[in-house]
């Protein structure tokens, strides 16, 4: 089954709609939506490795507790919380099966990053109006910016003749 789009927003509805006094459980619940996500990718020859993901949530789940918690300027955090998105494909990188061995060549944070910014921004600009967006719009609005990105990793199966391509 490839990427899940509407799976992946039903799971962020649920992450932004839970209040929190600190940002432990909302990087965490994101991160759990991220994984199950990100777990049916296939590449233009396989299907994600489980083996491969091993330990990839826990680590995506500290980094962004790290990118929420330490910074106060939305920047820096975003900043933060895209490349720990990109390293959860590439470090290391994510391994597919299928007919030939395959796994994650690029997965570039920065065009994540453009979209996680324009989003902080529309935020910023509705709270300095008084206004602000409902739980389940910020998590439509993510659920984009993630499935949109996700779909530009890069991957390549041995031997090369095989294939390459972003995954689906």
């Amino acid at each position: 089954m490839p990427l899940n789009k509407s799976g992946l927003q039903k799971a962020l509805d649920k992450a932004f709609a839970s209040p929190s006094p600190n940002f432990k459980a909302p990087a965490s619940r994101i991160a759990a939506a991220y994984f199950n996500y990100a777990k049916s990718a296939q590449s233009c020859a396989g299907t994600v490795n489980p083996a491969g993901l091993a330990g990839k949530q826990a680590t995506l789940t500290r980094a962004l507790e790290a990118a929420f918690t330490t910074n106060k300027d939305p920047g820096s955090s975003m900043s933060k919380a895209s490349t720990a998105v990109a390293a959860f494909w590439m470090v290391p990188p994510v391994t597919f099966l299928g007919p030939t061995p395959g796994a994650v060549t690029a997965a570039v944070p920065a065009t994540l990053l453009a979209a996680l910014l324009a989003l902080t921004a529309i935020n910023a600009g509705l709270a300095s109006s008084g206004k602000s967006q409902s739980a389940a719009k910020v998590a439509s609005q993510w659920a984009t910016a993630l499935d949109t990105w996700t779909k530009t990793v890069l991957t390549a199966h041995v031997p090369p003749s095989v294939c390459a391509g972003p995954l689906t």
